[in-house]
């Protein structure tokens, strides 16, 4: 069960059962799609934090071009040894 389906068989499990029979299957499509429409689009991951940009297609080649060229002179720094190795 993954997506927005496993999403309201789990979080409204309890509201489906209560529903009608003959209305469960129009509620639980109403909830489908309000959870599709509220959680299913990179906006609302990035509202939350969860992602630190949208790009859209047109501006991919550009985006990658730019963070190549930023690390194209970049030097690793090797950390300095606290300690020497002593034989034991």
């Amino acid at each position: 069960m993954a997506g927005a389906k496993g999403a309201v068989s789990i979080l409204y499990a309890r509201q489906l059962k209560q529903e009608l029979p003959s209305k469960r299957d129009a509620e639980r499509a109403r909830l489908e799609d309000e959870f599709e429409k509220q959680f299913n689009s990179p906006y609302a991951a990035a509202a939350t934090g969860h992602i630190d940009d949208v790009i859209y297609p047109r501006e991919t080649r550009a985006r990658v071009v730019a963070a190549l060229d930023f690390l194209k002179d970049k030097q690793t720094a090797a950390m300095p040894k606290k300690h020497g190795n002593i034989p034991l």
